[in-house]
């Protein structure tokens, strides 16, 4: 029982962290989105696109979560994460690209047109970042800690062997 209590908290606490991340994404996706189509430069970016776009950032936020959570991408195991997942993240992002297009057409705030294509790759790519980092960060500790373990049992052999 005490075992289950720990592992739903554990899972709790990453899909808490992966949606901290996820806004996190959001928030940095609606600036690079106006950043790269400004040529990357902040200064460059008129106030008539970056005030409505944080000022309803938290609509696409809210967005974004709920399509990811439609996904399944808090349900999956990143750490076996595979093409299956890919594919789970290019469709909710695209979903989210779209469904961010349509809120500023909707609530006639008028974007620049590359801001959907800017969006959408922004955000893909910073969701790839975090699902599959984690995958990354797992797959380097592994094989780092294999090393040290076949470098300890090279120096333990050397030491048991007898001396004539």
């Amino acid at each position: 029982m005490e075992k289950s209590k720990k592992g739903l908290a554990k899972v709790a606490y990453r899909r808490v962290l992966l949606i901290l991340l996820d806004i996190i994404s959001v928030l940095i996706s609606t600036f690079m989105a106006l950043f790269i189509r400004f040529e990357f430069s902040v200064k460059s970016i008129p106030k008539r696109f970056l005030e409505p776009a944080f000022a309803y950032v938290w609509i696409g936020i809210i967005i974004t979560l709920l399509l990811f959570w439609a996904w399944r991408l808090y349900k999956s195991v990143w750490r076996y994460a595979s093409a299956n997942e890919l594919i789970n993240i290019i469709m909710a992002v695209f979903c989210c690209g779209v469904a961010n297009h349509l809120m500023y057409a909707l609530l006639q705030v008028n974007m620049p047109r590359s801001n959907v294509f800017f969006y959408t790759f922004s955000l893909l790519g910073c969701t790839c970042v975090i699902r599959f980092g984690y995958r990354i960060i797992r797959m380097i500790k592994s094989r780092g800690e294999r090393i040290i373990h076949k470098e300890e049992l090279k120096q333990n052999t050397k030491q048991e062997k007898p001396s004539f």
